[in-house]
Order: C-alpha cells, then sequence, then structure tokens
C-alpha cells in the first residue's frame, strides 16, 4: 500500500520487479539455447553413426575403402578403424 502512495518506493519495486522478469528471461532463453545445442550435437552424432553403419555394410559387401570414403564422407583412416 505505502509503494502505491511513495514514488520513490514504487520505482524501486517497479526496478526490482523488472529485474526478477530480465532474470527469469535470461534462464528461460539459455535453456532454450541449451536445448536447441543439444538437438544439434544428437543430429550430428546420428549422422556419423548412421556413416558408419553404412560403411560397415559396405565393408561386409567386399567394397574398397576408397569407395567407402567417396559415398559416406568418411575418412579411409576413420573407414579403417571401423574395421
Amino acid at each position: 500500500e505505502k509503494a502505491k502512495t511513495d514514488p520513490k518506493l514504487q520505482e524501486l519495486v517497479e526496478t526490482r520487479e523488472k529485474a526478477m522478469l530480465d532474470y527469469t528471461n535470461d534462464i528461460a532463453c539459455a535453456e532454450d539455447r541449451g536445448k536447441l545445442k543439444g538437438k544439434a550435437e544428437g543430429k550430428a552424432e546420428g549422422k556419423v553413426e548412421g556413416k558408419i553403419e553404412t560403411a560397415r555394410a559396405m565393408l561386409s559387401k567386399g567394397m574398397s575403402v576408397e569407395i567407402i570414403s567417396e559415398c559416406t564422407g568418411l575418412s579411409i583412416d576413420e573407414i579403417k578403424a571401423i574395421n
């Protein structure tokens, strides 16, 4: 009640409320960035795993490491490490 009649106190209350809202917003934004980063990392990891599985299948069919590298984008060393 006193904050409504005292302009300085009202200003302090409003400043405090704004700071709390800003803090809450900052936390929410950080959480969103973390989720997006996690999704991106998961997708990238999944793509690599898919390439490795494809390379395994190609190796089992007797295809050359060079051809597998061209088809999957994996390096020759990465493919050799699969064996």
